[in-house]
């Protein structure tokens, strides 16, 4: 399965239990702003979470392994023992949901467009005025809405309106909670999948709701006075999905809001809650957070001390575009089977630098089947590293090499389809994680 679709389904699993968490919760206490605030900081989140590696000391963009498209291998959980009818199976069926996954996300982008077209079209083809401030549309449309910051009524009805009523959704406005909305319709179209993501939409509509009423009850309306012109002026009329209505479907909830009793501050510290339960989704879901015991990073500094031992990338850092394979079990698309990936594939551009990652001595510098050209160096009785797919050499063998001294050039030799550098780290011929190693 390829890293896009391990992304994915990584976003699902970390939004789906921080929004389960808040929805079981912290979803009745009438903190409406800072309800809203949690809501919307779950999106990034999930989007976060996957791209953070414990593995390096710090985090930085070439750290981090963006999906894409082009990838040719991809990683599965299946080990190399399987069948190769078995391997071919699962390629065809990741293919399936790939493509089953692209066609939801095109009629969800379709879905949203035609939406935001439909609302823009009803403005142009509306009579609209401003008044203190705020834009009103008098459109053919049966209820009172806002969307993209603009104020839809029926037409001619305007004045008929009672005050809170246009006051609520002015409140609607000044909140920009059609901001909320619109985000939410475009995360929809990569969580299309997802049947969270409309309770998360409801949810978050319904304290949008929250929070306009507690605005409008600010001012001199009384409470009986609001409540009974919520009852009187219930007709649902959901035309766009990113819009905020004032008799919307959260009525009841809303009337219980409305007469229930504040919460007290000393409840807000369950919020705090929320820190745990992000700290272990980041534990479980970040890349390579549970791949490094306590021990092996403590031998990784002391390995770094010589410089007999690899302890640096093989390409400088903004010089290569991405890891795209990593130290695990993948399709191999020569192979037409699962098998284990010894070391790192590092796309860059061909021509691209290539350097030696510890002192010693090169052995190999010749071309190789399947390896293309290939340099291998001996550091020391223990270790060596293997550079393979390189355009050209710049070394030979028997040269001594120092670390960080170029010895040959990104290329596409040997069972390679694009431009990159296969890299491998060897302890006593084992191939060893090379991201233990720098």
């Amino acid at each position: 399965m390829s890293s896009l679709i391990i992304y994915i389904l990584k976003i699902t699993l970390i939004f789906s239990a921080t929004y389960s968490f808040f929805y079981i919760f912290l979803r009745k206490l009438t903190f409406h702003s800072l309800n809203r605030m949690i809501l919307l900081i779950i999106i990034p989140l999930a989007f976060l979470i996957p791209f953070l590696d414990f593995g390096n000391s710090q985090i930085s963009p070439n750290n981090l392994i963006f999906p894409t498209f082009d990838e040719v291998n991809f990683s599965t959980q299946l080990t190399t023992n399987q069948h190769i009818e078995t391997s071919e199976k699962i390629s065809f069926n990741f293919n399936i949901i790939l493509w089953l996954y692209l066609l939801g996300l095109g009629f969800n982008v379709f879905k949203l467009v035609k939406n935001a077209f439909k609302l823009i079209l009803l403005k142009q083809n509306s009579e609209t005025f401003y008044r203190n401030g705020y834009l009103f549309i008098e459109a053919d449309i049966k209820s009172v809405f806002s969307g993209f910051g603009w104020i839809f009524v029926p037409k001619n009805k305007l004045n008929s309106y009672k005050n809170p009523i246009i006051e609520h959704e002015k409140a609607h406005v000044d909140l920009l909670h059609f901001v909320d909305l619109i985000l939410t319709e475009i995360f929809i179209i990569f969580q299309w999948f997802n049947p969270f993501v409309y309770f998360y939409r409801k949810t978050l509509k319904t304290i949008h709701e929250f929070q306009a009423d507690e605005k409008v009850l600010k001012g001199d309306v009384k409470k009986s006075q609001y409540l009974e012109i919520l009852l009187q002026n219930f007709e649902h009329e959901n035309l766009f999905g990113f819009q905020n209505n004032f008799n919307g479907l959260t009525l009841k909830k809303r009337v219980k809001m409305i007469t229930k009793n504040k919460s007290s501050k000393i409840k807000i510290a369950k919020y705090l809650l929320m820190i745990p339960v992000i700290a272990f989704l980041t534990v479980a879901f970040a890349k390579n957070a549970n791949n490094i015991l306590p021990e092996v990073a403590q031998n990784i500094s002391v390995l770094k001390k010589s410089d007999n031992l690899p302890s640096i990338f093989p390409i400088k850092e903004g010089e290569y575009i991405r890891i795209s394979t990593g130290f695990e079990d993948f399709y191999h698309p020569f192979k037409k089977k699962i098998v284990h990936h010894n070391g790192l594939d590092i796309v860059a551009d061909e021509g691209t630098e290539i350097i030696a990652t510890a002192d010693g001595i090169v052995v190999t510098a010749e071309f190789k089947e399947g390896w293309g050209n290939l340099v291998v160096i001996k550091h020391d009785t223990e270790f060596d590293t293997y550079y393979a797919h390189l355009k050209n050499f710049n070394v030979k063998k028997g040269d001594k090499v120092t670390k960080e001294q170029v010895i040959g050039y990104v290329g596409n030799t040997g069972m390679s389809t694009a431009p990159h550098l296969h890299y491998e780290v060897r302890k006593n011929d084992e191939p060893q994680d090379p991201k233990l190693y720098y």
